[in-house]
């Protein structure tokens, strides 16, 4: 193992037939950028390299990362975090944090061909981290260049986040987000999931517009008859006509009623029972058993054009405003072999391919195509294609969605991020419907209930914070977001910009007013919430779940308000010279 000396810190340098043929970094502002050259015999496919760091345990109280879901242990070394990057799944940044959301070293690395690890070392009260890379993964160049980036900044860990965020961005480039990527939406997945019907989604559709949802997303089962699931019939993409009917003639309809639309295609399965399987089973990565498809290989100039042209022919021909694109994270092989036909050898430049040849062929047919990918296919190279990123699925979680939700803000810059799409029980209370709206208030709402099985009461409180959200969209999905309690799933969150902050509580905590205009959302469980408008006058109004004003008041000092389950407060601070009424 050789050790290394950069800017005061020492790392080493584990060879297992990987070389380390130069480094060089320097420090600024507590960040430190690393710069190395990689070099791999690429003989077996089995070298790898390991860059080693530790530093003292000081307040190493959990760890965060962009698709870790709830659980944020900081584990020991013998059982670390791992984080195995790809270009389709995972995000490279891993955060590691105390209880009071400060930034103890945040890490981040340029390539997304990688393996991060953090972990504590009982032995000597360390924090270890490691970074690998794999001649398997990274397609055995025999040289390549790629970058860490250490943050030492003792501030909150959003901020360490964000700007490793930035650096990735600078590097691989985004796909600007649309407007209407922000506009609310109606997935048929939970609802109907392949049980389509034309009548019936149509129907659906009405009252989805007259709630004001904007968007329709129309989800697996329009390529099948059959309804058990699977993937067993993907890869024709024929639309059902006994489903969804004439196609462009559906498209125009839901134009007429007003909603854009999307339309789900799953790029990496070539279904057993579909007519594709034929022509790319051997021209697959594996057989997926459970699925019941062929993962075919992008690494084939065949299977790519295949891709790019069912997706292409969705927008240009039968008229869909833009794409979701599943399963692309089914992408994945140990088998190294190269078959005739391939014009690649690496699985990770075939990919590359697919998505530059998608990015191209569909903003060559329209500039805003819509585009959603969900966790955990949300990193740096998927950005460069997608502009919408969805929360995974945790069909009934309002807690995986609102932890999911937030964590996914902090990586995706200008793009959207959208909830997972909410669904309850036909017989939920309208108070604990607004607090599954409020947990997922800071990212696009995706909503997946049948509209037109509302009670007027579910009604009426969906409206009100589909509302509530548009007028607010500024704040909500553009102001600057700063989570409190990473290490409790988020006890509360802030958005703000010049105009105003939006603050979601999701506990009994109190909140610091400070910003003139301030809105509070009760997305707790319990009616009386605290706030602290250190010695300034504000006045308040408070409304219940439906938007209605049901008490006013003014507050100077720290004091607890009645604010109903799933309702809301505005504060307005005094202005100089001005008198309340």
């Amino acid at each position: 193992m050789k050790r290394i000396d950069i800017a005061g810190r020492q790392f080493y340098w584990e060879d297992c037939g990987a070389a380390l043929s130069g480094i060089d970094g320097k420090e600024a502002e507590g960040r430190l950028n690393l710069r190395l050259h990689l070099a791999f015999p690429g003989k077996t496919g089995k070298e790898k390299g390991i860059l080693k760091f530790s530093m003292p345990a000081l307040r190493t109280d959990g760890v965060w990362t962009a698709c870790g879901g709830l659980n944020r242990w900081l584990t020991p070394d013998w059982g670390p975090v791992v984080l195995p990057v790809r270009s389709v799944c995972e995000y490279p940044v891993v955060s590691v944090v105390s209880f009071d959301d400060r930034n103890v070293l945040t890490v981040s690395c340029a390539d997304t061909r990688c393996t991060l690890r953090a972990g504590y070392r009982e032995e000597k009260s360390e924090l270890v981290f490691e970074a690998v890379w794999e001649a398997e993964i990274s397609g055995a160049e025999e040289n390549f260049y790629t970058e860490l980036f250490f943050d030492f900044r003792k501030i909150h860990f959003s901020g360490c986040v964000r700007s490793a965020a930035d650096l990735l961005r600078g590097k691989y480039g985004l796909t600007p987000a649309p407007a209407a990527a922000f506009a609310p939406v109606f997935s048929t997945w939970y609802c109907f999931h392949q049980e389509l019907n034309r009548e019936k989604l149509l129907d659906e559709c009405r009252a989805a517009k007259s709630l004001g949802l904007e968007t329709v997303i129309l989800d697996d089962g329009w390529e099948t008859e059959d309804t058990g699931r699977g993937f067993g019939y993907t890869g024709d993409y024929l639309p059902a006509e006994k489903k969804v009917g004439n196609i462009r003639t559906l498209t125009a309809e839901f134009r007429e009623l007003g909603l854009k639309s999307m339309i789900w295609f799953s790029l990496a399965f070539a279904g057993d029972f579909s007519q594709s399987t034929e022509k790319y089973k051997g021209r697959s990565l594996y057989h997926d058993d459970v699925q019941h498809a062929y993962v075919v290989d992008p690494r084939f100039p065949e299977v790519r054009a295949h891709i790019v042209g069912y997706c292409t022919k969705a927008v240009r021909d039968w008229g869909f405003d833009g794409l979701k694109l599943d399963f692309i994270d089914s992408f994945r092989t140990d088998n190294k072999e190269l078959r005739d036909g391939m014009d690649c050898g690496s699985l990770e430049e075939g990919i590359k391919r697919l998505t530059d040849s998608l990015k191209t062929a569909l903003r060559a047919i329209r500039d805003d195509v819509l585009i959603e990918f969900r966790q955990r296919y949300v990193g740096p190279v998927m950005q460069r294609l997608g502009n919408m990123f969805r929360v995974g699925d945790c069909p009934g979680s309002l807690l995986q969605n609102r932890v999911s939700s937030i964590d996914l803000r902090l990586i995706a810059g200008e793009n959207a991020v959208h909830s997972d799409p909410l669904e309850w029980n036909e017989g939920e209370s309208p108070e604990v419907i607004a607090t599954y709206l409020i947990h997922t208030i800071f990212s696009v709402l995706q909503y997946s209930v049948f509209p037109s099985g509302l009670t007027d009461a579910q009604r009426a409180v969906s409206a009100n914070y589909i509302r509530f959200m548009k007028e607010n969209e500024d704040i909500l999905l553009h102001g600057t977001l700063e989570p409190s309690g990473v290490l409790y799933n988020y006890l509360s969150c802030k958005a703000a910009n010049d105009r105003g902050a939006v603050v979601a509580l999701y506990a009994p905590v109190s909140t610091t007013l400070r910003e003139r205009l301030v809105v509070l959302l009760n997305g707790s469980l319990t009616d009386g919430i605290v706030v602290d408008p250190e010695g300034k006058e504000y006045r308040y109004s408070i409304a219940d779940c439906f938007g209605n004003i049901v008490s006013e008041g003014r507050v100077c000092a720290l004091a607890k308000l009645i604010v109903p389950i799933g309702g809301r407060v505005l504060f307005e601070q005094k202005r100089e010279k001005e008198n309340f009424r």
